[in-house]
């Protein structure tokens, strides 16, 4: 499983725009991708080594993966999946891009919802600004907003 560029970058924008994650997960999930393997598509930090490196203690990254793994029943969104390995062995973290990915698309179709009835109103005012303009300004406009042009004699 190759992980391109893009993936990784849509996985970025995805994490950062959902809305339910906590800071923490958040950071943790962006943590997580950027030292994913891209060539297996995996990586196997300890947790001692992301509490270090997030500068948390080991008890926040347990709480931080148990909400990326859905099992939070307040956000359940399967983000990530923990494969313990046995004793004497760092997790294995596997990141759901195709999750990701479709939350990234779910959210941005949203805030295209919310944004037409905006979009579409400040063309509209743009409009009735433009025709104001035109109107006060009329014909006395300076030749050179007019579209007219002078030729040397």
């Amino acid at each position: 499983m190759a992980i391109s560029a893009q993936d990784i970058a849509v996985a970025v924008e995805g994490i950062n725009r959902i809305p339910s994650l906590s800071p923490l997960a958040r950071r943790l999930a962006l943590e997580l991708i950027s030292r994913t393997d891209r060539k297996r598509g995996v990586c196997f930090p300890s947790e001692g080594r992301l509490a270090l490196s997030l500068g948390c203690d080991e008890r926040s990254i347990r709480r931080a993966k148990f909400e990326l793994c859905g099992k939070d029943s307040k956000k359940p969104l399967k983000l990530l999946t923990v494969e313990n390995r046995g004793p004497n062995k760092t997790p294995l973290y596997r990141i759901a891009w195709a999750t990701i990915k479709a939350e990234a698309r779910t959210i941005k179709r949203k805030i295209r919802q919310a944004s037409e009835p905006l979009v579409a109103a400040a063309a509209e005012a743009k409009a009735q600004v433009r025709e104001r303009v035109q109107a006060v300004i009329g014909t006395s406009a300076p030749a050179h907003r007019a579209g007219r042009t002078f030729s040397s004699a």
